[in-house]
Formats: C-alpha cells, sequence, structure tokens
C-alpha cells in the first residue's frame, strides 16, 4: 500500500464548518494530511503574503526534507508544488507527486511548468476545464494532466426548511466585482446581503468605501450563519472581474448544493459548472445592465428559480460530493503509484458536467 502525504499549504480546516476536500480524502484513504504553516518572525509574517515566493520556496523544502517518508506526494497549489517539482527533478528523486493546479497560464508559471517541473510532477490535477488546453499547450502529456471536478460537503450544504425572505445574498472575496453588484441592485425591490470574507483569499473587500444603496447589507459570517443566509435567500450572485481561474466555485458549489440557483459572470476560468437556464444564470463580466436584468427576471419567475435551484442540488448530487472527489483522486493516486497503465481512470470535462 502507498504511502500518501497530503500537503495543505493554508491554515488547518475549522472543525466546526463542513468537510475539506484533502481532509476527507485522507480519512477515507489513510493518507497523511500535513498543514504547512510558516515559522517565521511575526513581524516578516505580516510583510510576507502566504504566497510570497520566499513562503512558497520554504513550504516546498520542508515537503522536499521529508519526501523518503512518502511514496507519493500530494500538493495544492502551484507556488508550492512547482519549486518542490523542481527539487524532485534535480534529485532524481523517485517519489511520485501529484499538483493541484488552480492558475497555469501566468508566464512564471508557465515556464516553470515547460521548462523546469518535468517529472518533478507525476500528475497535474486541475478542477475546470480551460486548464486543459494550457497544460496542452505547454508540452502536459495526457497521462499526466487529470481533471477532477470541483467538490462540496453535500451533506453540510443541504437544503433547509426555512421561510425564505425577499432576499438575495453574495458571498465571498477573490475576484469578486462587488461594484458592479452594487450598481445592478441600486433600487431594486429585494434586500441584498453581501458576505464578503473568506478563510483563502488575501483580496481586498471589494464593497470598501463603496457608497452602499439602502437595500444592501455587508457583512462576515462563520460556517453556520452563512448556511442560514443561503437558506434564507432565494438566490445567490457572484459576480466576478474578468480572469483565468475558476474564482467564485466554493460559493456556486455551496449555493448550489443548498438548492439554490446562481447568477454567475461567466469569465474565461468560471465555466461550466452554471449551465445557463439549467441551474442558474449566466451574465457578462462587468455588464451592470445584464447583471440587473438577470436579477429581476429570477425575481419575476419564483417556479423557475425554484425549478434552477433544484437542478443545482442535481448537478452536485451526480458528481460533485466528497466522496466523488475521494473516488477520483484515489484513481489518481493508484494510477502514479502504478505508473505502467495511463490515467484512463476519473472523468473528462465533458463527462462530469
Amino acid at each position: 500500500m502507498s504511502r500518501v502525504g497530503v500537503f495543505f499549504a493554508s491554515r488547518p480546516p475549522d472543525p466546526r464548518g463542513p468537510h475539506r476536500d484533502h481532509l476527507e480524502f485522507c480519512r477515507a484513504t489513510g493518507a497523511e494530511l500535513v498543514c504547512l504553516e510558516p515559522k517565521v518572525p511575526p513581524a516578516l509574517k505580516r510583510r510576507l503574503r502566504l504566497r510570497h515566493p520566499l513562503i512558497g520556496m520554504w513550504m516546498a523544502w520542508s515537503i522536499f526534507r521529508v519526501r523518503r517518508r512518502y511514496d507519493v506526494l500530494i500538493t495544492d497549489s502551484e507556488h508550492v508544488g512547482l519549486p518542490l517539482a523542481l527539487m524532485l527533478r534535480v534529485s532524481r528523486s523517485r517519489c511520485r507527486h501529484v499538483l493541484v493546479v488552480h492558475l497555469v497560464s501566468t508566464p512564471l508559471k508557465a515556464f516553470f511548468i515547460r521548462y523546469l517541473a518535468g517529472r518533478g510532477v507525476s500528475c497535474y490535477v486541475y478542477h475546470f476545464p480551460s486548464a486543459e488546453p494550457v497544460l496542452e499547450r505547454l508540452g502536459v502529456p495526457p497521462e499526466r494532466r487529470r481533471f477532477v471536478p470541483y467538490m462540496v460537503d453535500s451533506e453540510f450544504w443541504s437544503p433547509v426548511d426555512v421561510p425564505q425572505k425577499r432576499q438575495i445574498c453574495a458571498v465571498g472575496l477573490e475576484y469578486r466585482d462587488y461594484p458592479t453588484l452594487l450598481e445592478a441592485v441600486r433600487g431594486v425591490d429585494v434586500a441584498v446581503d453581501i458576505a464578503a470574507g473568506s478563510p483563502w483569499s488575501q483580496k481586498a473587500d471589494g464593497t470598501h468605501r463603496a457608497e452602499l444603496p439602502p437595500n444592501v447589507r455587508v457583512g462576515r459570517r462563520d460556517y453556520a450563519e452563512l448556511r442560514q443566509l443561503y437558506a434564507e435567500s432565494l438566490f445567490t450572485v457572484v459576480p466576478l472581474l474578468e480572469n483565468e481561474m475558476q474564482a467564485g466555485i466554493t460559493t456556486i458549489v455551496e449555493s448550489m448544493a443548498m438548492g439554490r440557483p446562481v447568477v454567475v459572470s461567466r469569465t474565461r476560468g468560471q465555466v461550466g459548472t452554471v449551465r445557463d437556464s439549467h441551474n442558474g444564470l449566466e451574465v457578462p463580466p462587468g455588464d451592470v445592465a445584464a447583471l440587473r436584468r438577470a436579477i429581476h427576471w429570477l425575481l419575476d419567475h419564483p417556479e423557475e428559480c425554484r425549478r434552477m435551484g433544484a437542478e443545482g442540488r442535481h448537478t452536485i448530487e451526480s458528481g460533485m460530493t466528497l466522496e466523488h472527489f475521494v473516488e477520483r483522486m484515489s484513481a489518481v493516486v493508484a494510477t502514479v503509484s502504478d505508473p505502467g497503465p495511463r490515467l484512463a481512470s476519473g472523468v473528462t470535462p465533458e463527462a462530469a458536467r
């Protein structure tokens, strides 16, 4: 049986909240979860972001030093996984390395993948279909890339029988275009509750210093309060700035799991999960008028709103639960542990839709 180490470049998950993907994978498979927290002086820690290159190099070196304890290493961010890949390649390590990527098109990351990482990455796992052609252009062969759809704890985030208010919500920070949302809902007869917070993002709150319409409230929520917010809202709005990441995906799958449809900006990175007129509505990024029309349409068509919410829950149950994630990641680990066969197990982007 392979010894698997999962290295999580973030703070430990909140045990009071939903189950997390890699923690659930470790519980199900017996893999070891290691949370990497930089041990640097407080004064320096305030000046260095978690994703600063020096922090990433330190985390990569920490993993490299213990590589012989494991047969397979799993890393969940490029700023740690790519430096680690270079170390594994240069040292000619026999340890297998699965790297979960989130944004691979920046010049530095593309250079690393094309010229430096090499066999230091046994398999690239990605959650969004638009990463597939980028990895292909960077020379990553099909047998070393695998699409594993994003996931959600469908038991924690599940439909709750509570009275709904004439209210919509927006949640999260990463690449959020809250100024566009504020203008879209100005004067609309609906309460808007914005939970502008995230345990993963260091982005600034887009509502900061904005003139809030009288129907808008902004605040932070813990997991229990956030679940109540989804349940009481008619639908969720995810306004995004144009970007190539799958920004907003956590909010999208949480809302869908709660049986609430999603209005989302269709960016280059955020495609495939929300299917227009099926489990939500898509609008162009930054388009105030289009976002206002989508919000009005769902408010004016409550039956369609409920139908899309039910379809969203079905989307989660049919392929985006934690159980699906564990099954697919286990297949990836089994394949890299025995590199003879191609990565034939798993799913294609089309099959997961």
